[in-house]
């Protein structure tokens, strides 16, 4: 209680009361307390819940699919739709299936010829047919006429340009991915842009509120060159689809979470969970999109239940013929080839036209063709694929240094074997 100044030297001491009748914080004042003390235990929760409210409501007007109608039977061939388009939709993404329905697609329409002269489907040449006199056919899809420049039109068959074989189905499948993209399904990956955000926000409060010099520390030239890396980074992996690379990130999130504490662990487990959760719901098929993907399964439908009295009606054998030669190649991309064969024979009994069989299964290539043709594509697939990367082998090699003599080890016997399953 003394009322004068104290020298330097003298000693004080303080008494705290900690009785709890005295003291009373109020709710904020124990916020403000726990977030001195550890941010993240409030900004954590808080970002948290902001990017599930910003979650549901884009997923609500944005990522919602448009409502879905019954599938019905579909006898027809779609309009609009390649049945190399229709592999793509259907799940198909390896480029010698496609290219195998795409070589469907063309020998039903006429642009390959295949000649049987034992008229038991084997040994049978097959030869790209130029423009004939006067002769329309049926107008190609930008896909398939990728793969009618791709074959050759020599004497040693329709797959002896290899190189250029394997060159088109890369391009075919950008080709098909970007319109699947564009027209049939939107991702809408660039709504996770918020996600890739909450980290770095996150460790920005944390330091600036434990650090009292963070703000003194931290250069403006870092940020300048933080921020483009971490957009390059975000950016990188929305365009180019690298669900691996957010998979390892997010492991290793999860995995240093782990040394701040089960909270901080707990929050990065609630965080990933609803990230995973919104990059699959966030996708939409679009109004056409939907529709397409309705008709196919109403037509792979129609091949696999068509019931007797549903079967279509032909009025005489080359109907039978056209329409079986339209749908085998869709069949073939829907995975129901077998069942559009039965269903071929059930449309020649129920129509009387059994003494036409033989001249039907031969107007419409039966099975045995498009499995001598598939053999075919993917030996000369195969085998381009290695010289291609026999290559690259060497030229990686002189680009690296050049001349000793371990670059030339794998250049005898290399390319012959077809390498079965190198993709």
């Amino acid at each position: 209680k003394s009322t004068e100044k104290f020298s330097p030297d003298t000693g004080l001491t303080f008494l705290l009361n900690l009785k709890t009748d005295k003291i009373k914080p109020t709710f904020l004042d124990r916020i403000k307390i726990l977030f001195t003390i550890n941010p993240f235990f409030i900004t954590g929760p808080l970002v948290l819940l902001f990017l599930t409210i910003y979650s549901f409501v884009t997923w609500l007007f944005f990522g919602k699919d448009p409502a879905k109608k019954a599938i019905i039977p579909e006898f027809n061939i779609p309009k609009g739709i390649s049945a190399m388009y229709a592999a793509y939709v259907n799940g198909t993404k390896e480029p010698r299936e496609i290219l195998s329905v795409g070589v469907m697609s063309l020998l039903s329409k006429g642009y390959i010829k295949a000649e049987d002269e034992e008229g038991n489907g084997k040994n049978v040449k097959y030869t790209k047919v130029e423009t004939e006199n006067g002769t329309v056919k049926e107008k190609l899809y930008e896909e398939e006429r990728i793969v009618l420049e791709a074959l050759s039109s020599g004497q040693d068959g329709i797959f002896s340009d290899g190189k250029n074989l394997y060159k088109s189905g890369s391009k075919v499948l950008n080709l098909l991915s970007d319109r699947y993209g564009k027209v049939t399904y939107q991702k809408n990956y660039m709504f996770l842009i918020p996600f890739f955000l909450a980290v770095p926000i996150l460790l920005f409060v944390t330091f600036s509120v434990t650090n009292k010099y963070f703000f003194q520390l931290l250069d403006y030239r870092i940020i300048l060159f933080f921020l483009p890396v971490f957009f390059s980074l975000a950016n990188l992996i929305i365009i180019l689809n690298k669900k691996i690379l957010c998979f390892i990130i997010m492991i290793m999130t999860l995995l240093l979470s782990i040394k701040f504490g089960v909270e901080m662990f707990i929050l990065a487990l609630c965080y990933m969970i609803l990230f995973v959760v919104y990059f699959i719901v966030i996708g939409k098929y679009t109004d056409k999109g939907l529709r397409e993907k309705e008709y196919l399964k109403g037509m792979k439908m129609y091949i696999k239940t068509a019931e007797e009295n549903k079967i279509q009606k032909f009025n005489d054998v080359d109907e039978l013929v056209e329409y079986f030669k339209g749908i085998l190649p869709y069949a073939v991309a829907l995975g129901v080839k077998n069942e559009a064969i039965k269903l071929m024979e059930k449309s020649i009994r129920l129509n009387n036209f059994e003494e036409s069989g033989n001249y039907v299964s031969n107007r419409v290539y039966m099975l045995s063709y498009y499995s001598d043709l598939t053999k075919s594509l993917s030996s000369e697939y195969n085998r381009a694929y290695e010289k291609i990367s026999e290559e690259n082998f060497r030229a990686s090699r002189s680009h690296s240094g050049g001349g000793f003599s371990g670059g030339r080890s794998r250049s005898g016997g290399g390319s012959g074997g077809g390498g079965g399953g190198s993709w």
